[in-house]
């Protein structure tokens, strides 16, 4: 024995503040590229079911030569899907569900197509923005509805609407969502 002392060396307080701070930029820019995914997805999601809606609304007229109407008859919107609060659009006070027994638009086209898509929720910067609406906008004069839109909302400014849709309102990108719509004629 000697007496030569080894002293262990660690490391200093700097080293260990710097390595911290580097897992916490890493951490951080993992987690931005997640919630653009998570946007995305939602959106991806939004868009699969309008495209559901409006092959149930093209089927549907395939086999009656109309589209549905509202069970109301002359009632011009109708919710597409199902929510919590029965109704759609703005943080629950836009447009009523159409979910009347046998006549109403969700009755109607599962005539022709079962399993039809919820409804989708997608959060603003300020407020909450539920589904996507149905409009009859133009009936015949055997009082059938011949041409129809649907609106929806997906998240982010300056979103994709889809190749059927079209942006609308550009006011809403101010709410961090883009308002798009599909504009259909027979």
């Amino acid at each position: 024995m000697s007496g030569v002392t080894t002293r262990l060396r660690g490391f200093t307080l700097i080293e260990l503040l710097v390595v911290i701070s580097i897992i916490g930029l890493l951490s951080s820019i993992v987690l931005a590229a997640l919630s653009t995914t998570k946007t995305k997805a939602q959106n991806a999601r939004i868009q699969s079911d309008i495209h559901q809606w409006h092959l149930a609304l093209e089927l549907y007229y395939a086999k009656f030569g109309y589209y549905p109407l509202p069970s109301t008859g002359n009632r011009s919107w109708a919710c597409l899907g199902k929510y919590s609060d029965n109704a759609c659009w703005t943080n629950g006070t836009g447009q009523s569900e159409d979910t009347v027994p046998l006549t109403g638009l969700d009755a109607q086209l599962s005539l022709v197509i079962a399993g039809l898509p919820p409804g989708q929720v997608v959060q603003g910067s300020s407020n909450t923005y539920e589904g996507a609406i149905y409009q009859c906008r133009t009936l015949n004069s055997a009082g059938k509805c011949t041409e129809y839109w649907i609106y929806w909302i997906v998240s982010g400014k300056n979103a994709t609407c889809s190749e059927e849709g079209r942006v609308v309102n550009g006011n809403l990108q101010s709410n961090s969502v883009t308002e798009c719509q599909l504009d259909v004629t027979s």
